[in-house]
């Protein structure tokens, strides 16, 4: 299944339709716990987007560039399954290029909260989770690494990233080996590495 199919698939999910709406006990968090973020109003989720945001601007301007689209004001109020299939291919490759441009950062609490919003309010765990994860491997032997796996929908096990779930369950980082070993045993891996590197060279 393409990525752009699953995405329909999950966009047309009755569960998907009123997502701020729905009532939660548990909500997807990369600084907090699933249970403590769900007690936090949008608008804190916001703050803590916001201000990464201006604290990586700071350290290199490319991130000017998102303030009025990814972290603008019309952000808090946005719904994918609201959405055009052409502005939620627009708003994929906008994420897209905002995760290559912060993979460098990603250890930095700034890039941490700016991530948070980006997982509370697009869901880039479900809907951009290729995008995420290529963000993030760079740093699988890292603390991040596993919190940020600790997000991702790898329970099915068509998934691409299912491989992933035992790291997932035990809240451990990739090995270096398990990694390789899934380049060798696994050509798709390793063409998607190989095509995240021509993004990012691009």
């Amino acid at each position: 299944m393409s990525a752009l199919s699953a995405q329909l698939r999950r966009l047309s999910t009755p569960g998907n339709l009123s997502f701020r709406s729905a009532s939660r006990t548990k909500t997807p968090s990369l600084l907090f716990s699933e249970e403590e973020a769900a007690d936090l109003e949008l608008e804190t989720f916001y703050a803590h987007g916001v201000n990464g945001l201006e604290e990586l601007v700071n350290i290199n301007p490319v991130f000017q560039s998102y303030q009025d689209t990814l972290f603008g004001d019309a952000s808090k109020s946005f719904e994918r399954t609201q959405q055009t299939l052409e502005s939620n291919k627009k708003l994929d490759e906008e994420i897209w290029r905002f995760l290559l441009d912060i993979s460098p950062y990603i250890l930095l609490k700034p890039a941490q909260k700016a991530l948070e919003w980006l997982i509370h309010t697009f869901r880039i765990y479900a809907y951009n989770t290729d995008a995420l994860v290529a963000c993030a491997l760079p740093y699988h032997n890292t603390a991040v690494f596993v919190r940020i796996v600790r997000v991702l929908p790898l329970k099915d096990p068509s998934s691409r990233w299912h491989w992933m779930r035992p790291a997932q369950q035990s809240e451990s980082p990739l090995s270096r080996f398990t990694i390789l070993q899934q380049c060798q045993s696994v050509p798709a891996f390793l063409q998607f590495v190989c095509s995240v590197v021509e993004r990012a060279v691009g």
